[in-house]
């Protein structure tokens, strides 16, 4: 464990504005909900003439006795956040009388800061007042304190002076001019201290889990282990005593050891990760910063693929297993068409689509692939090819032609071939990383938890929206994720009345779905960006629906590989007469009008009931043209140009309008804060409106039952999974 040395301030329990956060098992119990975590302490006297206080305090919770002579007073305390820099605690002691007490504490944005309680018994009441001042970003605090029951008992203020972070001169004065003086060295998370009023000197004792900032500067070189395995989804999801991690929470662990300069060496082990290739690409920038920052980044697999070798050729050296392989022969979208076996079965699907491009019916409406659904497919695979080739070359110091040239003639290379061929680096057993000839260790990543003041900061709110667009509410069932339009309106309205939030990010992975959805969704995006910033960042997906609740955006960022556009509409429905008479059972239709069942599934379309539909998609194309050329602030012509239902790949998008800035989740949360005039710290909270512990099959299915009920689809012509 690293040390700390904490002084503690002078009149050690509640006579500064800026308490300590185990000060709250004795005095103002809100102290506690400043950082949640584990602290004990013991403070105690020269001399026998006064009291000896031990304290911990675990998460929320804090315990503690006193001892004066041979008489014992025992406290609990708890202590919570309520709103932005706002706490409120409650406790009770338990000496010769019970007591309680009611604490509060307010901050504001890192220059007042309001500390009060009560503390009540039987037969007395005592209010204690606290005010502070925070000048020169903390290097000089004044602050004020007062005690009143009927009248006044006493007052007193202060200077607490920092040279350095984590140094801290100390000078108090009480009612009758009684002075004090302290000092506190921070150095971790263990302490000793002292402080001097007349002829007292007291001495404080504190351990803490969580770190206090430190006036030594330890350059110990750190190396840190991160695995990846398994799935990151945009949205976080909870199970019975835990949750899967997120994406964001990924990139937010990448970030932070990115910015901690104590990290020198990173290894990245690669567990069959199952990352999209826009996940990828996020990944291997910040890598690239941790390498321009002077850390060493390294790569371990048994086995890459091009996903996994685009993202582990940003490392500084690449490490392969012994018997492992790099299998880089390309990319790869694979379709699947299902008419023939509709056919077979009596199923025939009655659909219709705007425009030519619009290919999500052509799997039940066609035996293989459109020209136009081919061409668009081949410049996205042609374009992840590009960004592919450009970036591994780059960094494995190799031309574009002799990579490509080793992609084509060989493909798939075991571990002696990829060391041959400049592919890898070394091929080691497990994880061996080697330094002047021995094997140094490194650490699993765990973020250091740091005790945090509790000052009110501005709010990034970051809506997480993955998954078909449905009218109702999200779900995260095992049929997959949703984006329900009544959780995603309440998030946005709530968003937009909260003055504490200054800027809003949607992250979206999302191919589209419902039409209507997809409208009242922009609607209410379009009223939360009149009044502050809206930054979308597109995921894997943003496309047709999902293309369309992103357009609100005040500027639109995409990955290169990011697949959006699908600008377009469909709808129809699926006849399964034929198939019910082969299996045996009978239909009879009552109806009191010639078209009430014209979206049955028992009958075809008339030529009349064509022609409606056909009219209706048309007015929902142009409804969604003119949505985006509002939004864009182009002319309906140059929407309906790169429309017409195509697919496009993020750097395309960029390239034609329809997106602002090639960048990942971090790049919009920046662009945020800039654009809401932050400067200094913010908060980022996440919203997703899913709160499904477990999933539920009755719910993922309700959810998708309602998508294919919807009459009008704005929907990607597949979810196209790349390998």
């Amino acid at each position: 464990m690293q040390t700390i040395i904490l002084l503690m301030v002078l009149n050690f329990y509640g006579s500064s504005a800026f308490p300590y956060r185990s000060e709250g098992v004795f005095q103002n119990p809100a102290s506690i909900g400043l950082t949640p975590g584990f602290e004990a302490i013991v403070d105690f006297p020269d001399t026998q003439t006064s009291p000896i206080y031990f304290g911990v305090m675990l998460g929320y919770y804090g315990f503690g006795y006193s001892k004066f002579d041979t008489n014992y007073t025992y406290y609990y305390s708890t202590g919570f956040k309520i709103a932005n820099g706002t706490f409120l605690g409650f406790g009770l002691s338990k000496g010769e009388r019970y007591s309680y007490r009611l604490g509060l504490i307010k901050r504001f944005r890192k220059f007042l800061t309001l500390n009060g309680y009560g503390e009540f018994s039987q037969d007395k009441y005592v209010f204690h007042g606290r005010a502070g001042i925070r000048l020169l970003d903390g290097v000089v605090k004044f602050y004020g304190r007062i005690s009143y029951s009927n009248s006044v008992e006493g007052y007193g203020g202060g200077l607490i002076f920092q040279p350095v972070r984590g140094l801290n001169f100390t000078f108090d004065a009480d009612k009758d001019g009684n002075l004090g003086v302290g000092i506190m060295v921070n150095t971790g998370n263990l302490g000793l201290g002292f402080r001097g009023r007349g002829d007292s000197i007291f001495t404080t004792v504190l351990v803490s889990r969580e770190r206090y900032e430190s006036a030594i500067k330890l350059r110990r070189k750190r190396r840190v282990e991160v695995i990846l395995t398994g799935k990151y989804p945009e949205v976080r999801k909870f199970r019975l005593f835990s949750y899967s991690p997120s994406f964001f929470d990924l990139v937010e662990k990448f970030d932070n050891i990115l910015k901690d300069d104590g990290i020198k060496e990173v290894l990245i082990e690669l567990r069959n990760p199952h990352l999209t290739l826009n996940q990828a690409e996020e990944l291997r920038n910040i890598v690239a910063r941790m390498k321009f920052k002077g850390k060493k980044v390294y790569f371990f697999s048994s086995v890459y693929n091009p996903i996994t070798y685009y993202l582990a050729s940003a490392g500084s050296e690449i490490y392969i297993q012994t018997v492992g392989d790099v299998m880089i022969p390309g990319f790869v979208a694979t379709k699947f068409y299902f008419l023939d076996l509709m056919k077979k079965l009596g199923i025939e699907a009655e659909l219709y689509h705007i425009k030519e491009y619009k290919s999500a019916v052509e799997p039940f409406t066609r035996s293989n692939i459109s020209r136009y659904d081919s061409l668009q497919t081949m410049e996205l695979l042609k374009d992840f090819m590009k960004e592919f080739v450009s970036k591994v070359s780059a960094s494995r110091g190799m031309s574009e032609d002799s990579l490509e040239m080793l992609m084509d003639s060989i493909g798939y290379f075991n571990a002696d071939e990829a060391l041959k061929y400049g592919l890898v680096d070394k091929i080691v057993h497990e994880t061996d990383v080697e330094e002047n000839g021995k094997r140094v260790r490194f650490i699993p990543y765990r973020k250091k938890k740091i005790v945090d003041e509790g000052w009110e900061k501005p709010v990034i709110a970051l809506i997480t929206a993955e998954g078909s667009i449905i009218n109702g509410k999200s779900s995260n069932g095992l049929f997959g994720s949703t984006i329900g339009s009544e959780t995603m309106v309440d998030i946005v309205r709530k968003l937009r009345k909260d003055k504490n939030v200054k800027a809003v990010v949607l992250r979206i992975n999302s191919g589209g779905g419902d039409a209507i959805a997809s409208e009242i969704m922009w609607q209410e995006l379009m009223k939360l960006r009149e009044v502050k910033p809206l930054i979308v960042s597109m995921g894997w997906l943003a496309a047709s629906g999902g293309y369309y609740i992103s357009a609100p955006g005040t500027k639109i960022f995409a990955d290169n590989t990011t697949i959006t556009g699908s600008i377009g509409i469909l709808g129809g429905k699926v006849v399964f007469k034929d198939f019910v008479s082969k299996i045996g059972v009978n239909t009879k239709i009552l109806k009191t009008n010639r078209m009430a069942d014209a979206y049955s599934p028992f009958r075809k379309f008339t030529g009349e009931e064509w022609d409606i539909l056909e009219k209706e998609l048309k007015w929902g194309y142009n409804k969604f043209v003119s949505r985006v050329s509002e939004c864009r602030g182009i002319s309906k012509d140059s929407v309906n140009t790169v429309g017409r239902g195509h697919v496009w790949s993020g750097m395309r998008a960029k390239q034609i309008g329809l997106v602002d800035k090639i960048g990942g989740l971090n790049d919009a949360i920046r662009e945020a804060a800039k654009l809401a005039g932050i400067k200094g710290e913010f908060e980022i909270k996440v919203y997703s409106g899913r709160r499904m512990f477990l999933g539920s099959p009755a719910s993922g299915l309700n959810s998708y039952m309602r998508l294919l009920n919807a009459p009008c689809l704005y929907m990607l012509p597949y979810w196209m999974n790349v390998r």
